[in-house]
């Protein structure tokens, strides 16, 4: 990050980065957002009533709140640094459009967070690094218990479906296991690289096990965020979904994301429609699901296209007077 920081110094370097870099950056970004379905996403928003619309804004806003405290108290327990609320907010949507617009929704955007905290924050590169790591790795292990959870729960209701519980449920054993190797490595964080960050983690594990501990409770908070928007999603849609119902929707969407297509392009319809059929539904409610869900994502990861513009923005402000100076002003 350094080295990228100090070459955008040089005056011709950095008009070049700013003149080819959104090139860059669009050329990536055009085809997951060219693929999307926006006459029909039109088509299903103007369907919704004023009060799906207001639980569908709130359901949202809370679960982006709670994401961005979960990040935040990690934050705090690391690093004396403490960037305000907005500013990660900022961060983490932005983090969020880079990776749902580029392949493999689920990663890609982590970099962009660690510079944001350590260029415009002055947060250390390691406490920035393993807090974004750690924040990442509470998503992956809460999904890895959801999908655990769900398939136990649908093998329990007698719903036959491909995957069975048991094989998510020794997954999810497994992130229990990794979670309590982490606690109790022995390197030192004043370590260098990345064995330095496993040490800073793991040093956040055994010393501040209240952090860990309410970061993996905003993380169950968030997940029950995420269930209760799908349900009201189905309800803003005319449907009557039991909890079983909810779930198996809910799971096949879910795994369309884990699919290595910007956005999950394509994945994401096919598993709705699919979902709709199994549960005796018309096949053309689990396409509006979809597309209410592709609204929902498209619309908070323009945000984070704007954020993402704007730290851009604010980096060339903060180099250009360093430029402009001369050897006698210096």
């Amino acid at each position: 990050m350094l080295r990228i920081a100090n070459v955008l110094r040089k005056p011709h370097l950095r008009r070049w980065a700013r003149r080819w870099g959104w090139l860059g950056v669009l050329a990536v970004m055009l085809p997951g957002l060219g693929r999307l379905p926006w006459a029909e996403m039109g088509a299903v928003l103007r369907r919704l009533s004023p009060w799906a619309w207001g639980g569908l804004v709130v359901l949202n806003a809370a679960f982006v709140f709670v994401s961005v405290a979960r990040w935040r108290v990690l934050l705090r327990a690391l690093t004396p640094r403490r960037p305000a609320w907005g500013r990660l907010l900022r961060y983490r949507l932005a983090g969020f459009a880079v990776s749902y617009f580029t392949p493999g929704t689920q990663v890609g955007g982590e970099p962009l967070q660690v510079w944001a905290l350590q260029a415009q924050d002055d947060v250390p590169l390691a406490a920035a690094a393993v807090s974004v790591a750690l924040d990442r790795l509470l998503d992956f292990s809460a999904n890895l218990l959801f999908f655990g959870l769900a398939a136990w729960a649908l093998a329990h209701q007698r719903v036959h479906l491909a995957a069975r519980g048991e094989p998510w449920l020794v997954l999810a054993l497994g992130v229990g296991l990794a979670w309590a190797g982490l606690c109790v490595q022995p390197w030192s964080p004043t370590q260098g690289g990345w064995r330095g960050m496993v040490a800073q983690a793991a040093h956040l594990c055994r010393r501040r096990p209240a952090a860990l501990a309410a970061a993996a409770g905003l993380s169950a908070l968030a997940w029950g965020l995420l269930v209760a928007e799908y349900r009201w999603m189905l309800w803003s849609l005319g449907l009557q979904p039991t909890w079983t119902q909810t779930l198996t929707m809910m799971v096949a969407a879910r795994l369309a994301f884990w699919t290595p297509l910007p956005a999950g392009v394509g994945a994401l319809e096919v598993g709705q429609v699919w979902a709709a059929r199994f549960l005796g539904w018309p096949p053309a409610a689990g396409l509006a699901l979809s597309l209410l869900i592709r609204a929902r994502d498209a619309f908070i990861g323009g945000l984070g296209l704007l954020f993402t513009r704007g730290l851009w923005s604010r980096r060339q402000a903060s180099i250009t007077p360093t430029t402009n100076m001369t050897p006698s002003e210096g």
